[in-house]
């Protein structure tokens, strides 16, 4: 027999996507679904999705940017077939027209072009770099230096396939093979195209016929759909929703999170990144995700409702907003298919009042729910609908994103070979700071990427070390309230109040002040002594302005 408690602790382990899906079908609201796409039935020009026009019109106020460049690498060890991984990623792009698909401008308005399949565009061959014959002491180091060089190379979107593949060998028994595509042409699904790949190259190996179901529909049959179903009537509803969501007052109730950064802000946004690692116990899971399931949320919830406590801390400001990425495969025809999908939905939840940490998860779980329900619209039309003034600076809707990814478990398993995920750092970041959070078979493990042109890395790490403490705290007594919530461990606080406050020292009682500066300025004469603005002066200097 199936207890009330059973199935709300089932209902907490679902991914924000499906509690909102949940939701719905409890409303009865099925019948406001996406409908089926059709096969286009035309020839003529072929439209960007929305979130394609996004990344089109980046492309254009920065080209040669590799800022949207996706790499995927893989460590290969044992013995590969290369004609048959070649032969794989030649079926993968002609099964896939995305992958073989440039964006060209007429009249003003960015159009998708599919290139012939049988003309195996340059950009799809399997490029192969031979490190054999270096020292073993300088392969890996070569290896990441050219995995970085083909992730950092730009794409010319008017005319490059935004798809490419290069073998790096290492031995005769280790390769590390590097995918790299434009976000334009894929989001999450490169774990698909991974799939993919894998059964072919397994099929290739053992001489059968893969056994990949064909594609329903192409990505460009779900761009063309999308802009005629976003011209209903239904689409303005969504778009009242976001307003008085977001701004019932005007857009000037969009005020950005003013974050203490460490240099002032450019005037146009810069994309400079480092990520900051970090990792969370199972304990301080376990903690997490038990306060999620007596509070009826999901783990999502409660990180990004303590999250939020510690920007509005940081900020001072009681309504936060964060964006958090949404899948957008509602449909069957989608669900499998490769492309750009993904949508933006935001999060802004009102903090006033100084509330509880459980108040604080409730009005986070009703803006999640909420957000969820309502994320068919683009968030592309809702930055119009909203008629924001641009600021060159920063996203007009959002600076923070939050993502938590659950461990989905599924391990790559190519014919032969064991095959191990590697991470380049690319040093970009999209946003002011990306906290990513991801379950782990013994904890949560993740990473705060954040530009390098607003903070130093050590305000990251104590930014870390302070969402760790708040959350610890706010689980152990969810009844704290939010102002009371510590940010400092116990010893760090016990350092910054009693420590560093311990400032007494002796000094000589018949010297004067300026007779001790001049003692100062002879001990330390290079040692800075004052600094404004963009000054500073030696302790020789000011003592030789005196």
């Amino acid at each position: 027999m199936t207890t009330v408690n059973n199935r709300s602790n089932r209902r907490a382990q679902l991914s924000p996507e499906r509690q909102a899906l949940l939701a719905k079908l409890k409303r009865g609201a099925l019948a406001t679904a996406a409908p089926t796409i059709p096969r286009r039935t035309a020839d003529g020009p072929i439209p960007l999705s929305f979130a394609q026009q996004r990344l089109w019109f980046l492309d254009q106020l920065a080209p040669g940017s590799a800022n949207y460049n996706m790499p995927m690498l893989l460590i290969l060890t044992g013995k590969l077939d290369v004609a048959a991984l070649e032969r794989s990623i030649n079926e993968v792009v002609r099964r896939n027209e995305i992958l073989r698909t440039t964006f060209v401008t007429v009249d003003g308005q960015p159009q998708q072009v599919i290139q012939s399949a049988a003309a195996h565009p340059e950009g799809t061959r399997l490029l192969i770099v031979d490190l054999q014959l270096l020292p073993e002491a300088e392969r890996t180091e070569q290896m990441t230096q050219t995995a970085l060089a083909a992730a950092q190379q730009p794409f010319d979107l008017t005319r490059d396939c935004p798809f490419r593949a290069l073998l790096i060998r290492l031995a005769e028994a280790e390769h590390m093979l590097v995918l790299i595509s434009h976000h334009i042409v894929l989001d999450g699904s490169q774990a698909l195209l991974m799939q993919e790949l894998q059964t072919l190259y397994n099929a290739y190996v053992a001489g059968t016929t893969p056994q990949l179901p064909a594609l329903p529909i192409q990505y460009a049959d779900f761009a063309d759909w999308q802009r005629k179903w976003l011209q209903s009537d239904r689409v303005q509803v969504e778009l009242d929703y976001w307003k008085q969501q977001l701004a019932p007052n005007g857009s000037g109730d969009l005020a950005p999170l003013d974050l203490p950064i460490a240099r002032p802000r450019p005037p146009a946004q810069t994309f400079n990144g480092a990520k900051q690692k970090f990792k969370f116990s199972q304990a301080f899971a376990d903690k997490v995700k038990a306060l999620s399931e007596q509070e009826d949320a999901t783990l999502f919830m409660t990180l990004l409702a303590g999250f939020q406590c510690v920007l509005s801390r940081y900020t001072g400001q009681s309504k936060i907003t964060v964006g958090t990425p949404v899948a957008q495969r509602s449909q069957p025809e989608i669900e499998r298919m490769l492309g750009c999908f993904i949508n933006t939905v935001v999060m802004r939840t009102d903090l006033a009042g100084n509330p509880s940490f459980r108040e604080v998860l409730q009005r986070v779980r009703q803006v999640t729910l909420g957000a969820f329900n309502h994320q068919q619209v683009p968030i592309e039309m809702v930055v119009e609908s909203l008629q924001l003034e641009r600021d060159a600076s920063r996203n007009p809707l959002y600076q923070v994103m939050f993502v938590l990814q659950q461990l989905s478990g599924n391990m790559l398993e190519f014919s032969g070979l064991e095959a191990r995920p590697f991470n380049v750092d690319t040093a970009t970041a999209r946003l002011d700071l990306l906290l990513y959070l991801e379950t782990s078979a013994d904890g949560l493990v993740g990473f705060l990427e954040y530009n390098t042109d607003l903070f130093e890395s050590a305000s990251i790490v104590r930014l870390l070390r302070h969402f760790e403490t708040l959350m610890l705290a706010a689980v152990d007594n969810p009844e704290r309230r939010l102002w009371d919530l510590p940010l400092l461990p116990e010893a760090d606080r016990e350092q910054t109040l009693a420590a560093w406050n311990d400032t007494r020292a002796d000094y000589e009682r018949m010297a004067c002040m300026h007779q001790l500066f001049e003692r100062q300025a002879e001990r330390t004469p290079d040692a800075t002594a004052v600094i404004f603005d963009t000054a500073q002066l030696s302790y020789r200097e000011l003592n030789e302005e005196a």
